[in-house]
């Protein structure tokens, strides 16, 4: 199915054709040809209450599975009031933009593909997001930049694999966040993110310039449990230190650095407490 304007996918959409006539839910073979350069582009009117400021509450559940965006997708100023969805092998071949909106449900974008490494970064900026967001199994082409977020509930960030750089920025994370088995292939910078509860790297690899930096909150624990450093991992605060509570760890069990890796801890308060084994890999 190939969508060529927003008229013709929203007459396949309420037709006998569309095995979820009716609902915004596609599960294999759609391709939009066609800019989301807005809500409006992709939700029909009687689902929108417009509100001040430009904003629009969406009263409608989205759920699209092994869907195909050739042209741009911006989602932004909205309150969705229901679960999002773009999972399951959705590809981008443009321009993402998801900026200043509300996630009251779940927020899922697990299992994306980010193509075309000449596009601009993906953006994802100034949102809050109420219950889980997840953005597991991502493989992605080009940079990422999450910033001056809000998230209320858990993130994950597992089994991920980033070609370009992601950054993770000024955010809040109240129920921590989990990047386990992923592998960050040309850097990664988690910066000045207000965090309460762990932070897992289990089982990831780390190439390029790796930083995290003046990291505050509550943080129980960082998690770097059988990693590969092939590059330069470095966990700092030149301001102000990473903040541990007195019953918090710093988990450095097997983590492995190969010949051209290098490890940096420092500016960490000292209640500090390091656990486990760092091996060289000859």
């Amino acid at each position: 199915m190939e969508f060529n304007s927003k008229v013709e996918y929203w007459v396949w959409k309420n037709s006998e054709n569309a095995p979820y006539r009716g609902y915004y839910a596609i599960d294999g073979d759609a391709c939009f040809n066609y800019p989301i350069n807005d809500i409006r582009a992709l939700i029909e009117n009687r689902y929108l209450i417009k509100k001040e400021k430009g904003r629009f509450d969406v009263n409608v559940a989205i759920n699209f599975a092994y869907t195909i965006f050739n042209k741009c997708f911006d989602v932004k100023d909205c309150d969705f009031c229901y679960d999002f969805g773009l999972y399951n092998n959705c590809e981008y071949n443009n321009r993402v933009i998801i900026e200043r909106n509300k996630f009251k449900k779940i927020f899922d974008i697990s299992n994306s593909h980010f193509n075309n490494d000449n596009i601009i970064p993906v953006s994802i900026s100034y949102n809050e997001f109420s219950l889980k967001a997840k953005f597991d199994e991502i493989s992605s082409n080009r940079e990422i930049i999450v910033e001056k977020c809000i998230f209320s509930d858990e993130v994950d960030f597992s089994d991920c694999t980033f070609r370009k750089k992601i950054v993770i920025k000024d955010c809040v994370f109240k129920k921590g966040i989990i990047f386990n088995r992923t592998y960050f292939v040309n850097g990664f910078s988690f910066i000045n993110n207000d965090v309460c509860g762990c932070i897992n790297f289990e089982n990831c690899a780390f190439g390029g310039k790796i930083k995290i930096f003046h990291s505050k909150g509550e943080i129980y624990e960082i998690n770097f449990t059988a990693s590969v450093i092939k590059g330069l991992l470095e966990l700092n605060s030149l301001r102000s230190g990473i903040f541990l509570s007195e019953d918090s760890s710093i988990k450095l069990n097997n983590i492995f650095v190969e010949p051209n890796g290098y490890l940096i801890i420092r500016n960490i308060n000292e209640k500090h407490k390091f656990t486990g084994i760092i091996r060289d890999i000859q």
